[in-house]
Parts: C-alpha cells; structure tokens; sequence
C-alpha cells in the first residue's frame, strides 16, 4: 500500500506544474501564487523548487486584529526541471511495476 506522502508528493507536483505552466523556467516568490512559508519548504525538501539565491524584504501579517506585520527577508525560487522530469519517471516506473503484478 502507498503511504500518504506519496500522494502528498503527487499534489506538490500538481503545485509546481501550475507554476511551470504560469512562469516557466523564470524565478519567482511565494507571494506570487500566495503560497505559504511551509509549502515553499515542503516543495524546496522535494526537490521541485530551487533557490535562485536572490532575496527581497517583504511583510507579513501576524496579528490582523492590531494589523501587526513583521519584515523578512523570502527567497526567490525556480522549478527544478531536473528533479521534476526524475519524479515523472519514478512514477512510470512505479506505475509499470503495479502493471506486472496485475
């Protein structure tokens, strides 16, 4: 049976997808498809994002009820092409090995 991080993988590929198909092979940051800290980094750990190294001061909210925000620093990323084509083939493999036991 496949563990849910598998398709936990398999929707972080659709994410990326999405972006591959909105930018291309053009840095972008999370705000501009309004991800979250943590899906950056779960797509970062995946290998589907890479950090260009470029950085830019943004702010975000922490307390919208006294409209609070705080300055950071976020990171510009780009779609790992490499590591995206190495997860499309893993998944064909996958998908001929469940073929062979059927």
């Amino acid at each position: 049976m496949l563990n849910k991080g598998f398709f936990k993988d398999i929707e972080n590929f659709k994410l990326v997808v999405d972006v591959w198909h909105k930018v291309g092979d053009k840095p972008f940051y999370a705000s501009d498809f309004d991800f979250s800290g943590g899906q950056m980094r779960a797509l970062d750990v995946r290998g589907l994002i890479k950090a260009t190294g470029n950085t830019k001061e943004a702010f975000i909210l922490v307390d919208e009820w006294r409209d609070y925000y705080k300055k950071v620093i976020v990171k510009e990323w780009q779609v790992d092409t490499e590591n995206m084509y190495k997860f499309v083939n893993d998944i064909e493999q996958i998908c001929e090995e469940l073929k062979s036991l059927i």
